[in-house]
């Protein structure tokens, strides 16, 4: 505003020292447009600079210029008396001041309603605030709104199952249980007419392979091969009537003994022996199986004696059959159910028990390595013993439990 005025002054000061300009109406006129024109370009300026708002400034300063009061004006109102041909335009210029005297809120409200928004609103929309010493509004710093969002938990669907993860599972499962047996043992093991290995021993490896949930596949082999193929690891467990030494060889372990142990003598009816005691006659002739513990205790035992050695004790008891032999040793078990069937024959005496020869019992053998197997091997023989299931079979054989 105070430039302003000073122009005003200067133009005013112009004016009053021109005298040909004062008496020349159109060049008043010129004057007086030229006169607006810089006041309104000095408005405008002095809103960039102080940042005076547009409504504010030009209604005020337009208002100081076009008042009655000021000096200027006054000198242009009186040129205007002393030339009446300029009447016409001077009731114009009457008009315009009326309409240039508008007050500032007047102005302000017509500014708003043209542009049909609130300032208020404008300012908070768009986030402006009046820094301190600064003619133009500053936008306000915005901090980044951060939205946390809880991610759900995406469902996994299950995989399908395929012929792979068949053929894995598959993988998995233990290999099968390789069991071998003589096969000629009677009815402990032996081979039936369908040419697959049978008897009692057949019958406990079964049940076990059942309870530890193991596919087996049975074999038969000659007894002389039965340990050396354990050894070998060609075979996993021997089933076969074998008596639990004393002293264990090496490479194998025996499991608990799934029955008793014993040795028994057998004779033909019409050979008048009573009881072994007869047998001890130089020249008495006795059925063993060769390689057999029962031929270790004849040859320990009854060394006056000749020893007919047979490859199996079912061949020693045909010899006493045919009367070939006075008498046959063998395991006791399989002696009585063989007597019991057998018109001709008896056995002598009561069952020999001496475990220096016949160890603890029949038991099973497995490889040295494979302690867990036989763990789990005791355990169930311990079950069957406990729920019948050893007595049932035992009865099925023999008529009596053999353990």
């Amino acid at each position: 505003m105070v430039a302003i005025n000073a122009e005003l002054e200067l133009i005013g000061s112009a004016l009053d020292h021109t005298e040909s300009l004062r008496h020349s109406p159109p060049m008043r006129w010129l004057l007086l447009i030229n006169l607006l024109a810089v006041v309104l370009l000095s408005g405008a300026v002095a809103i960039v600079i102080e940042g005076t708002p547009v409504g504010t400034g030009t209604s005020s300063t337009l208002s100081a210029i076009l008042d009655d009061t000021n000096p200027l004006v006054e000198g242009i109102q009186e040129s205007a008396e002393a030339h009446e041909p300029m009447s016409a335009l001077q009731d114009d210029a009457d008009v315009t001041t009326d309409q240039t005297s508008i007050s500032e809120p007047e102005n302000r409200e017509a500014e708003v309603e043209a542009s049909h928004v609130e300032p208020a609103r404008i300012a908070n929309d768009i986030g402006l605030v009046a820094a301190p010493d600064a003619p133009i509004p500053l936008p306000a710093p915005r901090t980044k709104e951060t939205e946390t969002v809880e991610a759900e938990p995406a469902e996994i669907e299950p995989r399908p199952i395929t012929r792979s993860d068949a053929e894995q599972d598959k993988n998995d499962e233990p290999a099968p249980l390789v069991v071998a047996t003589e096969g000629d043992f009677a009815p402990f093991n032996y081979v039936d007419v369908a040419g697959k290995p049978a008897g009692f021993d057949i019958d406990i490896a079964k049940e076990l392979c059942g309870r530890l949930e193991r596919q087996c596949v049975f074999e038969v082999r000659p007894w002389a091969d039965l340990i050396p193929s354990l050894r070998r690891g060609d075979i996993d467990l021997i089933a076969a009537s074998m008596r639990i030494p004393s002293t264990r060889p090496d490479g194998v372990m025996f499991s608990n003994p799934y029955y008793g142990s014993r040795g028994r003598f057998v004779s033909s009816k019409g050979a008048g022996i009573s009881g072994p005691g007869l047998l001890r006659v130089a020249g008495s002739q006795i059925a063993v199986q060769q390689g057999s513990v029962h031929e270790a205790y004849l040859e320990a035992q009854f060394a006056e004696v000749d020893l007919v050695r047979t490859r199996s004790l079912s061949e020693a008891l045909q010899n006493v059959l045919e009367g070939k032999v006075e008498a046959a040793f063998g395991d006791n078990a399989a002696v009585l159910r063989w007597a019991t069937e057998q018109a001709c024959c008896t056995t002598l005496g009561n069952p020999i028990s001496d475990e220096s020869f016949f160890g603890e019992g029949i038991g099973l053998v497995v490889q040295e390595k494979d302690r867990v197997l036989l763990d789990a091997l005791n355990a169930q023989l311990q079950e069957m013993l406990t729920d019948g299931t050893s007595g049932r079979l035992s009865d099925r054989y023999f008529g009596g439990s053999i353990y």
